[in-house]
């Protein structure tokens, strides 16, 4: 059995399209909150969500040092430079952000 690193797994999702990587924790109230607005935006527009548990993931959080709860990383598309956003934003607010 082959062990895909987090990269190759949001590799593999960015080749299908626009992707956002959620970086939450369950103990996260904005977590929470912004998980919601992610499906809310997957209603709206064509995105990949990859959600990770920085707690069940912590190297995957490591990989993109992420430092804060929530942060989102926005892949646009093959080898681009990811957008990152910390904290909460709204469904509107990361289609803004993103260029969604």
């Amino acid at each position: 059995m082959v062990k895909h690193t987090f990269a190759q797994v949001v590799l593999e999702e960015t080749k299908k399209g626009p992707t956002i990587v959620d970086f939450w924790a369950e103990w996260c109230q904005p977590c929470k909150q912004i998980s919601k607005e992610l499906d809310r935006l997957a209603k709206m527009k064509p995105v990949n969500i990859l959600r990770v548990n920085v707690d069940a993931r912590p190297d995957a959080a490591k990989e993109y040092e992420v430092k804060t709860l929530p942060t989102l990383l926005f892949f646009s598309g093959f080898g681009a430079t990811p957008v990152q956003v910390n904290g909460f934003v709204s469904a509107e607010e990361m289609i803004r952000r993103f260029r969604l």
